[in-house]
C-alpha cells in the first residue's frame, strides 16, 4: 500500500509540473517597450474593431527591432489566441480554429468571423523571440452585441455647410526640392508636379474599421499620361509636434506598407481609388494622415475632393 501511495504522489507531482509549465503566467514579460505611443516597439498597438454583425478585426503594429536589441531577442513570430466569454487560458488551446500565427511582419490584421453576439470576445497576442522564448501576451476584450450596425459617411475637403466641422479633411502640397509645404484644401488648381507629395489629414475622431474608404479625385483635365499613385500611411500625428521636413524621411512614412493605385488617361477627369487598407492602418499610428507620392503631374481641383466611407459600430 505504501508503494502505491508513493506512485500516486509521483504521478500527481508529474502532472502538476506539466500543468505549471504550460501556464502562461510562467512566461517572461514582453520587452520593456510597452508604451502604446512608442513607435519603435517591435510589437505595439494591439487593437480591435467591430467589422460586421458577427465579426471583429484585430490589428497590430510589428516593426523592425532596434539595433540595440540582442539578436536572440528579436521577434520572429506572433500568435493570437481567441476566446469567447472568457480570456484564453493557454497559448496552445485544443481548438486550432481559435489560433492564428504569422512569421511575416508585413501581416498586420485578421478578421475573426462567425462570433457569438451574446458573449464578450477576448484576444491574446503572444510574441516569439529568435532565441526560442515566447513572451507573455497582450490581451484585448471587446463587446459584440446585437446592436452592431453599419454606417455611411462622406468627407469633403471643403465643407461649407457644416456649422460644426468645416475641415473634414485637409490637403497639403509638399515639395521636396527645395522643401516647402502649402495647404491647398480649398484650391481649385494647386498644380501638383512630379516628385511632389500630397498629404491628406483626416478629421476622424472615432476609431472604427472601414471596409470602404473611396477617395474621389476631381481633375480639372484628364492626366496627360498613365501613372501610378503610391499611397503611404503617415506614422506621426500631424497635429502634435509634427516636423514636416520629416515627410521625406523613411522614419515618418510607412515604407513597410503602401498601396499602389493606377491613374490613367482613359479614366478621364473624374477618377476614384479605394484606400480602405490605408485608412485602417492609420489607426495603428493614431496619425489620421496619408501621403500620396507622385511620379507625374496632376492638374486637380482639390476643393472638390470627397471620400465615401462604410464602417461598422456597436449601436447604443
Amino acid at each position: 500500500m505504501k508503494k502505491i501511495s508513493k506512485y500516486k504522489i509521483l504521478i500527481a507531482v508529474l502532472f502538476t509540473s506539466l500543468a505549471l509549465v504550460s501556464c502562461d503566467f510562467l512566461l517572461p514579460a514582453p520587452l520593456g517597450r510597452t508604451n502604446p505611443e512608442d513607435n519603435e516597439a517591435q510589437i505595439s498597438r494591439f487593437i480591435g474593431f467591430v467589422s460586421g454583425t458577427d465579426s471583429i478585426v484585430t490589428s497590430w503594429n510589428w516593426q523592425k527591432a532596434l539595433s540595440v536589441i540582442a539578436d536572440d531577442r528579436v521577434i520572429d513570430k506572433i500568435r493570437i489566441v481567441h476566446g469567447e466569454g472568457d480570456p484564453p487560458v493557454t497559448m496552445d488551446p485544443l481548438d486550432s480554429s481559435t489560433v492564428i500565427e504569422y512569421t511575416d511582419p508585413s501581416e498586420w490584421s485578421f478578421n475573426w468571423i462567425g462570433l457569438n453576439t451574446d458573449r464578450d470576445q477576448f484576444f491574446s497576442l503572444y510574441a516569439h523571440e529568435t532565441g526560442g522564448q515566447w513572451l507573455s501576451p497582450r490581451t484585448l476584450e471587446l463587446s459584440l452585441g446585437n446592436s452592431v450596425k453599419d454606417n455611411y459617411f462622406t468627407f469633403y475637403s471643403s465643407d461649407g455647410f457644416s456649422p460644426y466641422n468645416n475641415d473634414e479633411f485637409k490637403v497639403f502640397k509638399v515639395q521636396e526640392t527645395p522643401f516647402g509645404v502649402l495647404e491647398v484644401s480649398n484650391s481649385s488648381a494647386p498644380g501638383f508636379l512630379a516628385g511632389d507629395i500630397i498629404i491628406i489629414s483626416f478629421n476622424i475622431n472615432e476609431s472604427v474599421y472601414f471596409d470602404q474608404f473611396t477617395l474621389y479625385l476631381n481633375n480639372i483635365s484628364p492626366p496627360v499620361t498613365d501613372t501610378e499613385l503610391n499611397i503611404y500611411v503617415i506614422k506621426d500625428n500631424l497635429d502634435t509636434g509634427f516636423t514636416w521636413a520629416d515627410l521625406v524621411s523613411e522614419n515618418t512614412l510607412d515604407y513597410d506598407f503602401f498601396i499602389t493605385r493606377p491613374f490613367t488617361v482613359a479614366g478621364g477627369a473624374y477618377q476614384s481609388i479605394d484606400i480602405a487598407e490605408i485608412a485602417n492602418r492609420m489607426f495603428l499610428y493614431y496619425s489620421g494622415g496619408i501621403a500620396i507620392k507622385l511620379s507625374d503631374p496632376l492638374d486637380v481641383d482639390v476643393s472638390a475632393w470627397s471620400v465615401d466611407t462604410h464602417y461598422w459600430v456597436e449601436g447604443y
